[in-house]
């Protein structure tokens, strides 16, 4: 992320705040630019209460995180709905990244929800989600999960690599193995040449067994190793 561009999809809820809270404090001043991009939703008035506008939310934001001010800050803000209004400006400007708040839901779905995974698909660009009570400092552990039945491509690691350089997190590569059963040759041949890829990080090799799913399995090693970034 250093010296790159973000994209910050923000609904100035709580949960929205922390999450951009806690990447302020990992990358706050290395990234070039951050954009704030606020989508609000057409309401009816109620009564006489007036609404804040979206730079009197900014403007109270700034004061909860100073870290803002360290960085250089656009804003930008439009009507329509959410996620198709994000998808539309990723592709509008260049964007090296796109972090995004996830709203929690239980299980695998904290970590992938329905709206972050229609971003993800339809964008080109890394993105980074945050799900509610993350903390991303200090970062001491990533971890990359792979069942190493594809290879990875050059520009798929190059995010990664990113990441570790500029956190020093350790980078763990993970295996759910679910059926108890030895990688094929295939596999063995694509895991290792990632192991090659990644040598100058000396990365630890994982696997974890899990009689269920594959989603259970990760969270469960999450939980029980302490990982910070998967």
């Amino acid at each position: 992320m250093k010296n790159q561009v973000v994209l910050f999809p923000i609904d100035f809820s709580e949960h929205a705040e922390q999450a951009l809270s806690e990447f302020l404090k990992m990358a706050g001043t290395s990234i070039k630019e951050l954009l704030l991009f606020h989508v609000a939703q057409r309401h009816e008035k109620k009564g006489l209460v007036r609404q804040k506008s979206p730079e009197e939310q900014l403007e109270e934001l700034k004061k909860k995180l100073p870290g803002l001010n360290k960085t250089k800050l656009t804003f930008e803000w439009v009507h329509g709905i959410s996620q198709d209004q994000i998808i539309e400006r990723a592709h509008d400007i260049r964007i090296d990244w796109i972090v995004l708040a996830s709203k929690g839901a239980r299980g695998f779905d904290q970590l992938w929800g329905s709206r972050s995974e229609k971003i993800i698909r339809e964008t080109s660009m890394p993105a980074l989600l945050i799900p509610p009570g993350a903390k991303l400092d200090p970062l001491k552990k990533i971890t990359i999960a792979s069942d190493f039945q594809t290879d990875f491509l050059s520009g798929q690691l190059i995010p990664i690599i990113e990441l570790v350089e500029m956190t020093k997190a350790h980078l763990d590569l993970l295996t759910i193995n679910t059926a108890h059963k030895d990688l094929s040759m295939q596999e063995r041949i694509h895991k290792r040449h990632l192991k090659n890829r990644l040598r100058h990080f000396t990365p630890s090799f994982s696997t974890h067994f899990n009689k269920g799913s594959v989603s259970g399995g990760l969270l469960d090693y999450c939980r029980d190793e302490e990982v910070d970034m998967l």
